[in-house]
């Protein structure tokens, strides 16, 4: 047993580099404390789980817990291996490479966005968070619907406005995870499944909000069609030069999680999770959104040896400001959108 005011140190001490040529890639602890509480520390390379994995995991982990069977499963990810090497020989991939190439026949853009201090000659992964609430999601869910459109797109663009305006580029990548569990037989097996799509929108400031998240909307559900082209055969393809100071093809991403954090039923106890921050950026920023119950959460990623806290902090006002310009008129013309408070 120890004190629950450990805890973060107790996280630190547990995580550790895996070693990719010994098995398992995953390890678990479970900790008791003093006051009461216990906490159970889970770890997984990300080369054996993806997202969806841990919900399955979660949902498995309950479920014995609950003296409840698990269900039958009839492939591994053994077999997804395979599927995926004979995919590479079908007409289909070679048509999701076309698609893919002709999205980027034209010179690639690189985001000019503005920074704290000066770009290192070597990228460093040192990253902080920034937590923020978006209250009454239900009328942002009310308006998409009655936009016909789903969250992810809706918030997506209002991210694409924000990078304009901070940028004034009008061709914006932007890169975006992508489940991947485009089969049945996917749905309830562990393992990495998750491409990530470089999802490259034009923004006309003449046109109005509308207008932008229908041609939004129009490009990504061509991407989404081709979703199983893999992304490191595409930066293979597009021999783009691979810089060590910055990623290929997207400094940026957006999340939306679906379906938020799979609630954990163990019984009477009453649980929750714990995700502390690992002070680590893959990317210059990224920015997630998870639905609660009438809220999203929202988690800013970014690097601090590109950013400081008070931008980043103005980054994710400006969003939420964009947000509600919109939400208060949605035929806005992106030119005059402003980023400060309304």
């Amino acid at each position: 047993k120890t004190s629950y005011s450990n805890l973060y140190e107790l996280f630190n001490f547990f995580v550790k580099p895996f070693d990719l040529t010994k098995a398992p890639l995953f390890r678990m602890k479970y900790v008791k404390f003093w006051n009461g509480k216990s906490i159970l520390f889970s770890d997984f390379h990300h080369i054996i789980c993806d997202g969806s994995s841990i919900s399955i995991f979660i949902d498995e982990l309950c479920k014995l817990y609950n003296e409840q069977s698990l269900d039958n499963i009839e492939f591994d990810y053994i077999d997804y291996s395979v599927w995926e090497k004979d995919y590479f020989k079908t007409k289909s991939f070679e048509e999701s490479e076309n698609f893919w190439l002709e999205q980027y026949k034209d010179e690639i853009p690189v985001l000019s966005m503005p920074t704290t201090y000066k770009r290192g000659n070597t990228y460093s992964f040192e990253g902080a968070k920034i937590y923020k609430t978006i209250p009454d999601s239900d009328k942002i869910l009310d308006l998409c619907k009655s936009l016909n459109s789903t969250p992810y797109m809706f918030l997506l663009s209002i991210y694409y406005i924000l990078l304009y305006k901070y940028t004034s580029q009008t061709d914006i990548i932007v890169g975006t995870p992508i489940v991947g569990r485009n089969m049945p037989e996917l749905e309830n097996i562990i393992g990495m499944f998750v491409n990530t799509l470089a999802l490259r929108n034009k923004i006309d400031p003449k046109k109005s909000f509308a207008e932008l998240l229908n041609d939004i909307s129009t490009n990504c559900l061509n991407c989404f069609e081709y979703q199983t082209y893999p992304f490191d055969k595409l930066i293979e393809k597009l021999n783009i030069k691979r810089d060590i100071n910055q990623n290929p093809l997207f400094d940026t991403m957006f999340v939306y999680q679906n379906e938020g954090n799979k609630e954990i039923k163990l019984g009477k106890i009453s649980s929750k999770y714990y995700m502390p921050d690992n002070k680590t950026s893959k990317f210059d920023f990224l920015l997630e959104i998870v639905p609660e119950n009438n809220h999203f959460n929202v988690n800013l990623e970014y690097c601090t040896s590109l950013f400081s806290n008070d931008f980043m902090q103005a980054f994710l006002e400006h969003y939420i400001n964009v947000l509600n310009s919109v939400i208060e008129n949605i035929d806005i013309k992106i030119s005059d959108i402003c980023i400060l408070s309304l």
